[in-house]
């Protein structure tokens, strides 16, 4: 059977410093991260992650414990622990490797998250979460589970002792689904562990949004009819620009935040039609028979199950993406690009020339870039080229001057897109479409102080 997974844990790579990632063969399609052992031989962990997955190793506190955590966008972004826990008698190293599941969890409510690794903990038994005082097993089953973490193993991972050694945890229950061994990866005295994360079937997000198909425009603009600018945004003779163009924004979020009804949106998961829900369904029923009696024809149907679920499922989305494209409608299109993408930004990675690592610290990478712009930039400020200006006797308007009024100011608003989306002003031009005659009065004010470099002025 071929394997190709996107995401690979390794515990006991038994590797060091002198070694090189070379070592792994599939180097060239995988992003390699390693925990090496410091002190002694043996042990050390690694990740190794398909290059379009954006691997982000983070620099969470192990407490000393043999693993790290990264972060990888799936769906939405996840977190990603690898742990080795050398004996079931070493209670530093599993006090390490508790400590810092807790943190990261209680640090990170609302993340999806996942740890696996080798724990090397005989004694519980996770079907029906029973366990031994042995060695505090007891203690760290209970810390565990206090955590909201849910294992999902059920079948000997060590054959000689037939123990649960090799877990595989998650804080929401849906995320990591049909795991199974993989019995035909027999390279260890260990058996590999293969599982699936169904990221689709996460929970329901319910969010607000503003309205504003729906809001009072009569109400809005007798609103907008008794404000007195000057007191809104400030005296033009007297107010620097930036300061009235923040208190302009400030009215604008209040304005709409007064009048604009809210309106619920549910984000479900998809509901797919219902001959891919029945091979859902027979893929589950096939784990459940095969988790009870793992032999040799029962793992015969159930990767016969998985196969023809994904390769429907497959079938099915392929045909929904290539629907959206034929229609050629520009706003399904980013549409749909915005929920395959989710509200999550997207990070990218900015490699340190003296390290050749990512930056892993804001700070750093914000400084990094500001030392590069500094090195390409032009200084070439108020060099502007000094000419005549031809005055009008009869008006007094210089040649560079600008005239601004509220005729100019409503029709350009007027032009902008409706549907466009709002800047970082967070200014939504269907809003400043809705009430242009109201609002021109307070842009024009404010681009009465407006200064230009080249010398010029507004005149409104």
């Amino acid at each position: 059977m071929t394997h190709d997974p996107d995401i690979i844990f390794v515990t006991e790579t038994w590797l060091s410093n002198d070694i090189p990632d070379n070592v792994f063969l599939c180097r060239h399609n995988y992003d390699i991260l390693r925990c090496d052992r410091v002190n002694g031989v043996g042990g050390g962990v690694a990740i190794l992650s398909k290059k379009s997955l954006g691997v982000i190793r983070r620099s969470w506190d192990n407490f000393g414990a043999e693993g790290f955590w990264v972060e990888m966008r799936l769906s939405k972004k996840m977190i990603f622990g690898i742990f080795y826990n050398p004996s079931v008698s070493d209670a530093d190293s599993m006090e390490a490797i508790i400590k810092s599941v807790e943190q990261v969890v209680s640090n990170n409510p609302d993340r999806p998250i996942v740890v696996c690794g080798d724990f090397n903990l005989p004694g519980i038994n996770w079907a029906n979460l029973s366990s031994i005082a042995t060695h505090n097993q007891d203690t760290y089953m209970n810390r565990f589970l206090a955590c909201g973490l849910t294992q999902k193993v059920c079948f000997p991972t060590y054959p000689r002792s037939q123990n649960v050694l090799d877990l595989v945890f998650d804080n929401i229950n849906s995320i990591v689904t049909d795991v199974y061994p993989a019995q035909d990866l027999s390279f260890s005295d260990h058996i590999p562990v293969i599982f699936y994360l169904d990221m689709v079937s996460t929970k329901s997000i319910t969010h607000t949004k503003l309205d504003y198909r729906k809001m009072p425009k009569n109400e809005m603009r007798l609103f907008l009819e008794l404000q007195n600018w000057q007191l809104v945004i400030g005296d033009p003779t007297s107010t620097d620009v930036e300061e009235m163009f923040q208190n302009f924004k400030n009215f604008y979020r209040q304005f709409c935040s007064f009048f604009v009804p809210q309106k619920t949106n549910l984000t479900r998961k998809p509901k797919y039609p219902k001959y891919i829900r029945k091979l859902k369904q027979k893929l589950v029923n096939k784990q459940r028979k095969f988790n009870r009696s793992p032999n040799n024809q029962n793992k015969s149907d159930l990767e016969t199950a998985r196969r023809e679920y994904y390769d429907a499922l497959q079938k099915h989305v392929s045909g929904q993406e290539m629907a959206i494209l034929r229609s050629r409608d520009q706003n399904v299109f980013y549409s749909f690009v915005k929920s395959r993408l989710g509200s999550d930004h997207v990070s990218v990675n900015i490699i340190s020339e003296e390290t050749s690592e990512p930056f892993t610290d804001d700070s750093d990478c914000a400084t990094y870039i500001n030392e590069y712009f500094q090195s390409v930039f032009i200084n070439d400020y108020a060099n502007y080229p000094v000419g005549l200006r031809k005055i009008d006797v009869d008006t007094g308007l210089q040649e560079d001057d600008f005239i601004i009024t509220r005729r100019l100011v409503v029709d350009a608003i007027r032009q902008m897109r409706s549907r466009s989306s709002p800047g970082p002003d967070g200014i939504l031009p269907f809003v400043l479409k809705s009430f242009a005659l109201h609002f021109s009065i307070p842009l024009v004010s404010g681009v009465a102080r407006k200064k230009f470099r080249g010398g010029g002025r507004i005149i409104v």
